[in-house]
């Protein structure tokens, strides 16, 4: 290459120069914008960051507290359940002894039926009784009154 060659190049390049020194001072510019949203994106990813700690803590109590309070119920549950199996079993007890009663009541009332007809049947043997002996008495007054009624006696 020659001085002319070379002179002419070093010439271009310095025309050349502020077009340049512009497009570097716009990289530089542009750079400088990146690193700036990088450094908001970053806090904001540390940001998130701490939030989802924070709500992976919120979610970790919240289901403890879930499970202690299934917990909880499935031991009222049980205890409700004894409690109805007692109050059942006391009902069922109570509800045999009242028909072991209703079996007391209903043989003394088969005892007593038993004795109606006893009784009964004593009245009316006694009854045919006394009307026999009404009607031999009949027979007997109808008798002295035939043979006061006859005459010629006296």
């Amino acid at each position: 290459m020659n001085l002319f060659q070379i002179d002419a190049r070093v010439t271009r390049l310095e025309q050349e120069m502020p077009e340049i020194r512009d497009l570097a001072a716009a990289a530089s510019k542009e750079v400088g914008d990146v690193h700036a949203r990088l450094r908001a994106h970053t806090t904001s990813l540390q940001a998130l960051r701490v939030t989802q700690v924070e709500h992976t803590q919120q979610l970790v109590e919240l289901n403890k507290r879930i499970v202690d309070t299934g917990f909880e119920m499935r031991e009222g549950f049980v205890k409700v359940y004894e409690r109805i199996a007692g109050v059942h079993k006391e009902a069922r007890d109570g509800f045999a002894k009242v028909e072991q009663e209703f079996a007391k009541v209903e043989q003394e009332f088969a005892n007593v039926r038993g004795e109606i007809a006893n009784v009964r049947g004593e009245m009316h043997g006694e009854f045919a009784n006394v009307r026999g002996e009404m009607q031999e008495g009949f027979a007997k007054i109808a008798a002295l009154i035939q043979d006061r009624a006859k005459p010629g006696e006296p």
